[in-house]
């Protein structure tokens, strides 16, 4: 019997995937049952069990037939157009970030030979994506902006659920809910990811694009510091206190001169924690 505990999520999904792993770490068994728990069928043995929601519309999954193969992707994505990609992210694909995704792990679960009554194999799901967002203060001239977006450089585009370690390669991941706070010079969005690479070499940076009538603003900072020392590494806000300058709008003429502004304004900064 496969029952749930859902004391650790905030949203409970209407059916879970339940994957069960031999001693060998070949998949033998795959479920899809409702998240009030039902009854199963194994053969006696010994055996990892993962479970996750079959809910999403982002999340993708390959490599099932073996626990230390099994990975969660996203799809391919782009922010506007391929010169929008942050400079700072050459070679790293960029890709959309998960939705709502949780599950669970237990390991040397027992299924013995001679059994009477119901076996109950208790899971308790745990969100298994981090949660990022970003502030960015004192940019002049806000109100001229018609567009914004952002992304973070050096976060994971694939899980592994039953191995984490497996996570190396680094992706670039768009936030969502760029906004600007209204009565103050700031932006703000957030993201959920599969976490960032723990690999010295890969750094995190955030670049911010600012579309408006008088000129297009990028601006990018290394935020590797503030998002591999967070007090919850799970939960991190990424916070940029700096100045941007929004260009003020080429007045038009008698004749209706209108101007398309198509090049980019580059800022680089350093962040000083």
């Amino acid at each position: 019997m496969i029952e749930f505990d859902w004391k650790d999520v905030d949203q409970i999904p209407e059916g879970m995937r339940v994957l069960f792993y031999n001693d060998k770490g070949d998949l033998a068994y795959s479920f899809n049952v409702s998240s009030a728990g039902e009854r199963i069928w194994v053969k006696s043995g010994v055996y990892t069990v993962f479970c996750h929601n079959n809910d999403t519309e982002y999340v993708n999954w390959r490599g099932q037939s073996h626990e230390n193969t099994l990975e969660a992707y996203t799809r391919n994505g782009t922010i506007e157009e391929d010169h929008t990609r942050a400079t700072s992210s050459d070679g790293e694909l960029m890709v959309v970030q998960p939705d709502f995704l949780c599950g669970d792990v237990r390991r040397n679960v027992v299924i013995p030979i001679h059994f009477e009554g119901v076996r109950v194999i208790l899971l308790t799901p745990q969100d298994l994506l981090d949660h990022y967002t970003y502030e960015i203060s004192n940019i002049v001239n806000l109100k001229a902006v018609t567009k914004i977006r952002c992304t973070l450089t050096g976060i994971s585009g694939t899980l592994f659920p039953c191995k984490p370690e497996n996570q190396l390669t680094p992706t670039t991941i768009p936030f969502m809910g760029n906004v600007s706070v209204d009565n103050k010079e700031m932006v703000e969005g957030e993201m959920q990811n599969f976490g960032y690479i723990k690999n010295s070499d890969v750094k995190n940076y955030l670049t911010i694009y600012l579309w408006s009538p008088g000129g297009n603003v990028k601006a990018t900072y290394d935020v590797t510091d503030q998002v591999r020392n967070a007090p919850d590494p799970r939960n991190v806000n990424i916070v940029i206190h700096t100045t941007i300058t929004i260009p003020d709008e080429i007045g038009n003429d008698d004749e209706g001169l209108d101007p398309t502004v198509e090049d980019w304004i580059d800022i680089e900064d350093t962040i000083i924690l």
